[in-house]
């Protein structure tokens, strides 16, 4: 059965009013015009139920002005780091669509010569930028911008993540635990990925915190292609780490599986933390202790932030929010010196 397309028209004769009613009330107008809440509700309602969305094109042509919105990947470093800047722009896509705006999702590859949209925009997000070429772009063709979870300049705004005090969350856990001797397991993202701020920030702060307390910074805190198992042979068996702090999810999974294969029970010999509460840590074995990033307000923010701009002009000097994140305690890490539940439960 073919789908039915509803047009304006079709909305307006079952909502009985005016095409132009109905167009006003989807744009939002005021001034000069008003219609009563219950017939309002009722428009949106039928708008709603037969599933009408505004042609972007058309709209642009008739208003002299668009409701796009274009987010700009710069390469596809968003794509294998799906899950914080996923939910994050989901709730930011939700936001962006109630206001009446439609959401255009472009990719161009880092490094090379690189040119805006050719269509006209309201508005651009990059996530994840990690190519500062980019942004000189941007700032000609004077459109409202934010960067999400990535590089930023002078101007537009920015919406990421405290990295200073996320590190800090985390090893001042450790620390609190009687651990030492913890060593880092950094990204093992590409070269294009490992621009990334969190990936330079996460590891900076280990470096700064642990010779801030002279303690050992342990072997291999900056590679980023030794496989988890050499990691934890040299780390763990070889120089004595009792804890790993690993970059974020994926490397944390990495290190559970391969102190299995190791023969290192966790945590019982080692406790292991990470970055980032995203599928799978709440299921693993054992469940992942984690500094949780607040995605879903970073989407919040960055819809916002673009909104505002859009009513006051592009912002000459760059407003960046810092959003810290919390600690989310569960079964992968232990005080140093105590016993595990599970070797209790076997004493008994």
């Amino acid at each position: 059965m073919t789908k039915r397309y509803f047009s304006l028209k079709d909305i307006a004769a079952e909502a009985g009013v005016s095409p132009s009613t109905v167009s006003r009330v989807i744009n939002g107008y005021k001034e000069g015009f008003s219609v009563r809440p219950e017939l309002r509700l009722n428009i949106m309602s039928c708008i709603k139920r037969n599933g009408y969305k505004p042609n972007p094109f058309l709209r642009a042509i008739r208003a002299k002005r668009t409701m796009l919105v274009d987010i700009l990947f710069v390469d596809i470093f968003p794509l294998t780091n799906r899950g914080v800047i996923r939910t994050a722009l989901m709730k930011m896509h939700n936001i962006l669509e109630e206001k009446g705006f439609s959401l255009n999702y472009s990719f161009t590859k880092s490094g090379t010569a690189f040119h805006l949209p050719l269509w006209m925009m309201s508005g651009i997000i990059t996530p994840d930028l990690n190519d500062m070429s980019a942004l000189e772009q941007i700032r000609r063709g004077k459109v409202p911008f934010v960067s999400l979870n990535g590089m930023y300049g002078d101007f537009g705004a920015a919406v990421v993540v405290d990295e200073e005090k996320c590190a800090r969350l985390a090893l001042d856990h450790l620390f609190s635990l009687g651990h030492r001797n913890i060593a880092y397991a950094n990204s093992q993202a590409g070269i294009v990925e490992r621009s990334h701020y969190s990936v330079k920030e996460r590891h900076r702060v280990y470096l700064k915190h642990m010779k801030g307390e002279s303690c050992p910074v342990m072997e291999h805190h900056d590679s980023h292609e030794i496989s988890a198992v050499d990691f934890l042979r040299e780390s763990v068996l070889k120089s004595g780490a009792t804890a790993v702090l690993a970059y974020d999810h994926t490397v944390a999974m990495h290190i559970l599986n391969a102190a299995w294969r190791l023969g290192i029970p966790v945590p019982e010999k080692l406790s292991v933390m990470c970055f980032n509460d995203e599928y799978p840590v709440n299921i693993s074995v054992p469940p992942l202790t984690c500094v949780s990033i607040p995605s879903t307000e970073m989407g919040i923010r960055t819809a916002e932030l673009l909104l505002k701009q859009m009513e006051e002009g592009v912002w000459e000097k760059c407003r960046v929010e810092k959003f810290a994140g919390t600690l989310v305690i569960r079964e992968s890490v232990r005080r140093l010196g105590q016993r595990s539940k599970k070797k209790k439960k076997e004493d008994l």
